[in-house]
């Protein structure tokens, strides 16, 4: 998230001082004006979808593989067992891995991030149909 420096929401004046620039922020006062609405913007409405756990059939894309990242992973881990987890353990792998057959995945694979050895996310694929295959021949 964007601290209030780096947005219009808190304009900054600019002062060159021998060859220093001296940056002051200016936070705008509206009298009367309310700071925070009760309805819910879309960053709000895009915070509570993420921390649904997602089912297959149900999601806006028709793919049959599914990436959640690492932070939706800790999110929904957090939201279900009420904890502030702030790493993925094998506890948490664990329980997404259940929780995501539970609801009708075919299979959830974490995957490493290949620069920092850590884990990535969870890639969630649909169950196979009778007959397919997902091998391809060239």
């Amino acid at each position: 998230m964007k601290q209030a420096y780096q947005t219009n929401a808190a304009p900054q004046g600019i002062r060159v001082v021998k060859r220093i620039h001296l940056i002051q922020a200016i936070k705008p006062t509206d009298a009367g004006v309310p700071q925070h609405s009760n309805t819910a913007g879309p960053e709000q409405c895009a915070k509570r979808e993420r921390s649904v756990f997602p089912v297959p059939g149900k999601m806006k894309t028709s793919d049959d593989v599914f990436f959640c990242a690492v932070e939706r992973v800790l999110t929904l881990f957090n939201k279900y067992h009420r904890k502030n987890q702030k790493k993925v353990t094998n506890t948490v792998k664990s329980w997404f891995e259940q929780e995501a057959l539970r609801v009708g995945w075919g299979e959830a694979i974490f995957l490493p991030d290949t620069q920092t050895g850590r884990s990535a996310g969870c890639m969630l694929r649909v169950p196979m149909k009778k007959g397919s295959s997902h091998v391809t021949n060239h």
